[in-house]
């Protein structure tokens, strides 16, 4: 197809629900090749999302989610922007992505993940990538963009196909053996060498940008990289850049127990 396109599903939409309810997809698989010419193309489902709905003149609102649990992917994946073995793309409320597997090759510009391209916000835990992933910006074994990381493992080869061009400005990369952005990230392992050395600013063996969320429970620890990372700028073994977003005056981040 040409947007919004998966094996499953092209987009997956709540239309509403009770507050703090949730709807999850498990179970599900494709074994055919996803292609799509322009952006949102997942293994599983294009584009998803829950519904954040409002009542009462906007003072009273709810919010539903999605979990996908248990899914599978025994296919390439291409597209151009938003990809992902399992999802291309989330606006919000997909609150977690478990326990799936993934045996594609996935293939894009702009993010572009082993499992999903862009899931902004969203918990992803107990996934392996052992394939090729190839794009420009936004680029990671398990997720180009993502909330917070837990107990993933790239194995896979991480392709950076050089800077996009974007109105003839170059937009930075975000390379990561497990996600090019993230929220936290604990007990994730990077088994893999990444080269963006033709273009890759914000690179990291586990991370190539994280922007941490502020909270008691986000402790970015037990994360290992065994690969060689090579980029143009801002370049970890485990975090190109570590960022820490807003939050309550003497607060403290804890990074511990991590291995490069």
């Amino acid at each position: 197809g040409t947007g919004y396109v998966g094996g499953l599903f092209g987009m997956f939409d709540i239309p509403d629900g009770e507050n703090n309810e949730t709807l999850i997809v498990t179970l599900n698989a494709n074994d055919g090749q996803v292609t799509c010419s322009k952006n949102y193309v997942g293994g599983l489902i294009g584009y998803v999302e829950g519904t954040k709905y409002t009542w009462n003149a906007g003072y009273s609102s709810a919010i539903a989610y999605v979990k996908i649990l248990d899914c599978t992917n025994e296919a390439d994946v291409i597209g151009a922007d938003y990809v992902g073995g399992i999802i291309g793309g989330t606006g919000l409320y997909l609150s977690e992505i478990s326990y799936c597997s993934s045996i594609g090759d996935i293939s894009g510009n702009n993010y572009v993940g082993g499992y999903a391209g862009k899931a902004d916000g969203t918990s992803i835990n107990e996934l392996t990538n052992n394939n090729t992933i190839t794009g420009r910006s936004y680029v990671g074994g398990i997720a180009g963009y993502a909330g917070k990381c837990y107990s993933c493992e790239n194995n896979g080869t991480i392709v950076n196909k050089s800077y996009a061009i974007v109105n003839n400005t170059q937009a930075i990369s975000y390379i990561g053996g497990i996600a090019g952005y993230a929220t936290g990230a604990e007990e994730c392992v990077n088994n893999s060498n990444i080269n963006a050395s033709t273009g890759g600013d914000y690179v990291g063996g586990i991370v190539g940008f994280l922007m941490a969320e502020r909270s008691s429970a986000n402790v970015v620890r037990n994360n290992k990289n065994h690969g060689n990372i090579i980029g143009t700028g801002y370049v970890g073994g485990l975090i190109g850049t570590f960022d820490i977003k807003e939050g309550q005056n003497n607060e403290t981040l804890e990074i511990a127990s991590n291995t490069n």
